[in-house]
């Protein structure tokens, strides 16, 4: 089986193989001792792992993309402001 749960930042959610359900819905997940999270979804293995390497990949997307934005941004400001350049 395998877990995802909510996180703060992009794509919004982690996931990994669950260990074990525990009361309240709560899950264990293998490779996190002693942490325990509560799942916006169980998956089988083969969906979940499938989901997350999507994911991975939208995520390098999004850093890259991200990054040039950042970029893009640096250079109009410097256009406006020479004197932000170093």
């Amino acid at each position: 089986m395998y877990a995802f749960w909510g996180y703060d930042r992009f794509p919004y959610t982690l996931g990994g193989v669950v260990e074990k359900i525990k009361d309240g819905g709560y899950v264990s997940i293998k490779g996190m001792d002693g942490m325990i999270f509560k799942p916006i979804i169980i998956l089988n293995d083969a969906e979940g792992i499938e989901i997350r390497n999507k994911l991975i990949s939208l995520e390098n997307e999004y850093v890259i993309e991200k990054e040039e934005l950042l970029k893009r941004f640096k250079e109009r400001s410097f256009e406006i402001a020479p004197f932000l350049k170093k």
